[in-house]
């Protein structure tokens, strides 16, 4: 009657009945065993990951659940394993941190931009700004990170100062002060005495720097004064000091007249203007009359000398007896003469026969007529005693025809004859393709001179076809014949409209017009975007062209990846930019003793890796993660953990000899088997590679026997032991006084006690099959789904052929069904059914967020505590509209991703960031930006007949434009306009006017054609004269590029005679350099030649002299002995005597200077002009 309750050991628990009980027959169960409690290895946590990581776990192991960086754990992050299988806790969750920085303030004496008053959230960026005159110390910028930090502090703003100024050697800065603040001006100056050339001001800048250095300041100095006429400078060097002199002196002859000593002041000039040198004015000596003298007879003369003049006997003077020299330096008369007949004058058309320029009393000349001309009057002269010629010289008149015109080349006249008389007519013609320049008849008239020159045949050519504006002419020259032609071209950028070859025929006309070149509308090369490239890449692109964008690996076009040339030479849209990396994860860690593949630097989202390990190691967390658009992994990386076999399950009516919960490959365990029963199976398992043990667990059966018999009261048996074998038999005796009831002897028989099958249960049923148990073999009973167990649901068959319980029931169990999953999310945990009180939590994928609740509770009622939530997608609401810009992307509600993009209105630029994304937390991906004012200046309007440059849509401050006019055209206007800081240019455009060239003047006794203008570039007007007139100059002028004139004005001037050449040792005695048709000049020789030829020539109305001009020949006469040398000088040339005329130099030697005359001449006398001068000390 008595019972024993049996338990296990902490990690163990009991297999069979706890409580056995003593009855009549026996202990009524078998004895229990303890068995090792076992945890199966908990759920996976989306988000998390655990350690260890096993397939079982011991009775009060532990696993540790660690959530991702961003995530935080709700519930317990300790799981022990009970000695019931089961863990101490639900799996926690893993949900995603919302982080947020602090409010961050603007910097003193700067801003932020934009203001953040509240928490700010992860990613936001700002950016700080230091108001005018002050500098940043510190970042630019700060990001809010996902540590709810910000990545930088806030910067200070430094007042920004300029260094104290450097004074510049030898002067001063001013104001001095201690502090130099931005845009604070000081002024250099330089000491006295010095001065500067360089900026005597400097600005302090924003940036702490001066806009200019100290100047140099220079000593002043005096330039070298100028030279003077007749005179020098004694001072050498080119740059004087400050109280430096200088010294002037005159030539011989001259005399100073001012300050011949300058003193260098302290203003770098001198202290007077520079002295001039006068000539001290002296008469010459007078000539010598021929047969005559004069006294005295002297180098030179002053003022108010007198010479007188004799004659030898036989001469009487032609003239004053005395002259005297007056203060203009010349004599008061001239030189008198002896009385002789001077030579006659030569006549038009005829000539003297006798030579000679001067004539004794009674001697003759004879004049002769030229050819064609006849004498009228007397032909021979006498010289008679009053020095007067005996009559008047003649005339000759010419015998009046014309001559035989010359035949113009390639033409020809009529009548053609030796001669012609007055009024006959001559008839020019041309020969074909030659046309007539100038009069086509002429008339023989009175003079014996034709009515105009002959005219000649010029070839019929083109004249040089008009150059055009923005193109040119390739074809070289002026004149073009009949059949040849001239080819144009236009400037680049521009294309030909009309004919471009233009051919001479036989009018002397162009075929064509002149053609023009109009501007090629294209677009220029497009700016290349940092990290990208565009296809067609060519240096202009016509109407329509489509230029295509692409950015190189690891970067994203941010714009419009195509752009049209549009017809107003512009992009139909702004360049994109290729914009930062593209996300990608980064490689994974590879687990020890384990690999993944594929192995690269860098996976892009949606890219899987996959983990494996090697042989006798086992994954231990997610075989696969996922690369995901944060940048991230969608699970920490696995390890590969040793393969280990678990404890095998200990068996009954036995037990396992090796001690130890996790067993290496190739370990192994022993099983045994109670006494009594024998092992079933294989006794010893060995863990293998795989981590399962290489046989199943053994069984332990029951040896039959036979237990020992009940002892009878009062009695006994024998053999007395523990068990029996079959066929071994048992003898029962009784005690004195007691008789046996029954048999004496019983034998141990070999059938065992068995159990009937056990019935079946409402609602559940048997999983063990078999009608016949054997004692201590179990049944189990399970019940249907939805039903729980009431009772005991394992069996037992007892020795006694009972179960060791009634059956159990099965009775409704209280569940709530599978919630519906909502789209583009999930729940955990995912099951069949889910009892009262648990929990399931819903999320959604990246993009989407939760509408509703997120974790909804199994109630009694077999309901859930509300509805299941939905996942609606993430999206931005549009935002903001910006000042002076706008959104270029329409719609209310973006999806991640979708991009948004702001321009500024024409004139303004961007501030911040143009294009925003719509990211997963719903928010932009930055700030709006905001358009500031470009201040610039529009594309000015192009000159007609010229162009600028550089042309371009718009133009920043201080950007100069350059106005250039084509061929023939002049600049009205500036040449240069500046874009200026109000985006107004600095002056209106120039415009292009024609170059024209001023009306050419008249000339007298002539005219020209065409006399009305305007007269544009290459333009020509042709000079003509009139009647005895011949034209002196360019007869065709032309208009040039400068607005001027090719040639100066021609003039029309009578037909006239140069002056003769002068003839060696002689002289003409007539003045002029031009001389009429009829009009005589005369030669003389010097004294000691006499004339050889005709001395006097007439001018012919051919503007030809009548006769060659003469020559002088040596008269013998005495020279002049050798020069002596000055005591102290020199005389040059030295020879052993000198002819008359002849000339020597006198000069000094170095420290001496010259008294007297510095030349002298040899007269005709044989004498010296001069004494010899002296050399005195300077």
């Amino acid at each position: 009657g008595r019972s024993y309750t049996y338990s296990c050991r902490t990690g163990y628990r009991i297999v069979g009945t706890a409580i056995c009980r003593c009855t009549t027959t026996g202990w009524a169960t078998r004895t229990p065993t303890c068995q090792r409690g076992l945890c199966s290895r908990p759920d996976s946590v989306r988000y998390a990951s655990f350690r260890p990581y096993s397939r079982s776990y011991a009775v009060s192991a532990t696993v540790t659940y660690t959530c991702r960086s961003g995530y935080s754990l709700s519930g317990q992050s300790v799981l022990t394993c009970g000695a019931d299988g089961e863990w101490s806790h639900d799996e926690p969750t893993c949900a995603r941190v919302v982080v947020k920085c602090p409010a961050i303030g603007a910097p003193d004496n700067g801003s932020i931009r934009p203001t953040i008053s509240q928490q700010a959230n992860v990613g936001t960026r700002v950016l700080f700004t230091c108001n005018d005159g002050f500098r940043r110390n510190g970042s630019r910028d700060s990001r809010c990170q996902s540590n709810g930090r910000w990545s930088s502090s806030v910067p200070t703003c430094e007042l920004v100062t300029c260094p104290i100024p450097v004074e510049p050697i030898n002067g001063g800065v001013t104001p001095v002060q201690e502090q130099y603040p931005v845009n604070f001006v000081i002024w250099y100056t330089c000491d006295t005495g010095y001065t500067t050339a360089d900026r005597k001001d400097a600005i302090c800048r924003p940036d702490g720097t001066w806009s200019d250095d100290a100047p140099n300041c220079v000593a002043i100095t005096c330039n070298r004064p100028d030279e003077i006429a007749f005179g020098s400078l004694t001072t050498a060097g080119d740059n004087f000091e400050i109280g430096e002199t200088v010294t002037y002196i005159c030539n011989d002859g001259h005399e100073i007249v001012g300050q011949d000593v300058l003193t260098c002041t302290n203003t770098g000039e001198w202290s007077h203007d520079e002295p001039t040198c006068t000539r001290i004015i002296q008469c010459a000596t007078p000539d010598e009359p021929l047969n005559g003298g004069f006294s005295p007879n002297q180098p030179a003369y002053d003022i108010t000398e007198v010479v007188t003049f004799t004659c030898a006997n036989g001469f009487i003077l032609n003239g004053q007896s005395q002259i005297t020299c007056q203060d203009t330096g010349l004599w008061s008369d001239d030189e008198p003469t002896s009385i002789t007949c001077n030579r006659p004058d030569e006549i038009a058309f005829g000539s003297l026969t006798t030579a000679g320029d001067n004539f004794e009393i009674g001697e003759t000349v004879t004049y002769v007529c030229n050819d064609g001309y006849e004498i009228v009057g007397q032909d021979v002269l006498t010289c008679t005693v009053t020095g007067e010629w005996s009559h008047d010289e003649p005339t000759c008149t010419r015998i009046i025809q014309c001559a035989t015109p010359d035949e113009p080349l390639n033409g020809g006249f009529s009548p053609n004859q030796p001669a012609y008389d007055i009024t006959d007519v001559v008839t020019f013609t041309c020969a074909d393709g030659f046309i007539l320049n100038g009069q086509s008849q002429i008339t023989c008239q009175d003079t014996g001179l034709w009515s105009d020159d002959e005219p000649i045949c010029d070839a019929i050519t083109c004249n040089r076809p008009d150059e055009i504006a923005f193109g040119s002419l390739t074809t070289a020259g002026d004149n073009f014949e009949i059949g040849e032609t001239v080819t144009y071209v236009c400037n680049d950028g521009y294309e030909i409209v009309g004919q471009d070859v233009l051919t001479c025929t036989v009018t002397g006309e162009w075929s064509h017009d002149e053609p023009t070149c109009t501007r090629i509308i294209q677009c220029a090369t497009p700016d290349e975007p940092l990290n990208g490239g565009f296809s067609p890449n060519q240096p202009a692109y016509d109407i329509t062209e489509v230029v295509t964008f692409t950015c190189a690996d690891g970067f994203i076009l941010n714009g419009q990846s195509q752009i049209t040339c549009e017809d107003t030479g512009l992009w139909s849209d702004d360049e994109p930019t290729c914009d930062g990396k593209i996300i990608q994860c980064a490689t994974p860690d590879e687990p020890l003793n384990g690999g993944f593949s594929p192995n690269q630097l860098a996976y892009d989202i949606t890219d899987v890796v996959t983990f494996t390990c090697a042989d006798g190691f086992i994954l231990n967390g997610q075989s696969q993660i996922t690369c995901e658009d944060t940048g991230l992994w969608s699970d920490d990386e696995p390890t590969c953990d040793p393969i280990t076999c678990n404890r095998p399950d200990e068996i009954a009516f036995g037990s396992l000899t090796t001690a130890g919960d996790n067993f290496e490959i190739g370990e192994t365990v022993t099983y045994v088997c109670n006494d009594g029963y024998e092992i079933v199976g294989q006794d010893v398992l060995t863990c293998t590679v795989t981590g399962e043990w290489s046989h199943d667990e053994p069984t332990c059966t029951r040896i039959i026997q036979c237990a020992t018999p009940d002892e009878p009261l009062n009695g006994g048996f024998s053999p007395n032991q523990p068990a029996y074998d079959i066929t071994e038999v048992v003898t029962f005796t009784c005690a004195d006084g007691f008789i046996l009831n029954g048999q004496s002897q019983i034998t141990c028989q070999d059938t065992a006690i068995t159990c009937n099958r056990p019935d079946e249960i409402a609602f559940g049923s048997l999983t063990t099959a078999g009608e016949r148990f054997e004692i201590d073999e179990t049944v189990t009973y399970i019940c249907n789904d939805g039903y729980e167990i009431v009772g005991q649901n394992v069996l037992t068959c007892t020795v006694t052929g009972e179960w060791s319980h009634d059956e159990p029931t099965c009775t409704r169990i209280i569940q709530c069904a599978t919630p519906d999953e909502p789209l583009n999310g999930g729940f955990s945990p995912n099951q069949p059914a889910y009892d009262i009180t648990e929990v399931v939590t819903f999320t959604c994928a990246n993009g989407f967020i939760l509408n509703g609740q997120s974790q909804i509770t199994c109630e009694d009622t077999g309901l859930w505590s509300d509805d299941e939530p939905t996942c609606d997608a993430i999206t931005c609401n549009r935002p903001d509209e910006i000042a002076f810009g706008s959104l270029t992307t329409a719609g209310e509600s973006f999806e991640i991703g979708e991009t948004v993009t702001y321009i500024c209105n024409d004139g303004y630029e961007i501030v911040g960031q143009n294009v925003l994304t719509c990211t997963v937390t719903g928010e932009w991906s930055h700030d709006e930006p905001t358009c500031t004012r470009i201040i610039q200046c529009a594309t000015p309007d192009e000159p007609l007949n010229g162009g600028f440059s550089p042309n371009q849509p718009a133009y920043d401050i201080t950007e100069v434009v350059t106005f250039t006019c084509a061929d023939g055209f002049i600049l009205n206007g500036q040449s240069q306009i500046t874009c200026e800081d109000t985006g107004v240019w600095s002056d209106d455009e120039p415009t292009c006017d024609p170059i024209q060239c001023a009306t050419p003047g008249d000339v007298s006794n002539g005219s020209f054609e065409p006399d009305t203008g305007p007269y544009v570039v290459s333009n020509t007007v042709t000079y003509t004269c009139s009647g005895d007139y011949v034209l002196e100059g360019q007869a065709v002028l032309t208009c040039l590029v400068s607005g001027e004139w090719s040639h100066d004005e021609p003039q029309c001037v009578a037909i006239t005679c140069n002056r003769p050449d002068e003839i060696s040792y002689g002289s003409l005695t007539t003045a002029g350099n031009s001389f009429e048709i009829g009009e005589t000049v005369t030669y003389v020789c010097n004294d000691g030649y006499e004339i050889v030829g005709q001395g006097v020539l007439t001018c012919t109305n051919t503007g030809e002299w009548s006769h060659d001009e003469p020559t002088c020949q040596r008269v013998i006469v005495p020279q002049c002995a050798s020069r002596v040398s000055p005591a102290n000088g020199a005389v040059s040339p030295v020879q052993a005597s000198y002819d008359a005329n002849s000339e020597v130099t006198f000069t000094c030697t170095t420290g001496y200077r010259l008294v007297g005359s510095s030349s002298s001449t040899c007269l005709s006398t044989g004498l010296w002009d001069t004494e010899v001068p002296s050399c005195v000390r300077t």
